[in-house]
């Protein structure tokens, strides 16, 4: 493979991984996710990028600028932000999603409360 062809695999493999929407310019950021639960799915501006678990560290590259970020998961609450990404930089955001109350097993069919533990004598 010739040294143009090698440059030009670079650049579009570069550009692969940097650019998920936003401002063209500058260094890419890093949106850096933590999340439980972890097999959480991840959607940027649209696009699916698979599960929170499978980016090494929950880091995932991308152009600076404005983004839409989604977090869904069956059973679930959707978590969705809108978040801006400078060159260069790290944005760190760490969530619990939170469970819907229609998945929950515990609720008594009877009289609709949660079974838990007994309330302390008083």
């Amino acid at each position: 493979m010739g040294r143009a062809a090698l440059v030009l695999l670079g650049g579009l493999l570069w550009a692969g991984c940097a650019a998920r929407g936003g401002d063209a310019g500058g260094a890419p950021g890093i949106l850096q996710i933590t999340c439980n639960p972890p097999d959480t799915s991840i959607l940027i501006d649209g696009e699916r990028l698979g599960i929170v678990g499978g980016w090494r560290g929950g880091a995932i590259p991308l152009t600076p600028g404005r983004h839409q970020v989604e977090l869904t998961r069956a059973g679930y609450y959707p978590y969705l932000l809108d978040l801006e990404v400078a060159a260069g930089g790290t944005q760190r955001l760490t969530l619990e999603l939170i469970p819907r109350l229609d998945e929950i097993d515990d609720l008594d069919p009877q009289e609709g409360e949660v079974e838990g533990p007994a309330a302390p004598p008083h």
